[in-house]
């Protein structure tokens, strides 16, 4: 049995202030994170480790 598992990813800085800023505004700002390579299906088993790398 296969089960397709769509991952969406937020990048967050949780300093303090970051935070507040967080409950003030929650559309993410700044410049978005750049892969440094193209996404890639991978077949992985639930509770397998994941790496997810942007620059």
């Amino acid at each position: 049995m296969t089960t397709d598992l769509l991952l969406i990813l937020e990048c967050t800085d949780h300093s303090p202030l970051s935070l507040d800023i967080e409950k003030k505004n929650p559309l993410p700002t700044g410049p978005p994170p750049i892969f440094i390579r193209d996404l890639q299906d991978e077949a992985i088993k639930i509770g397998d480790p994941l790496l997810l790398s942007c620059q």
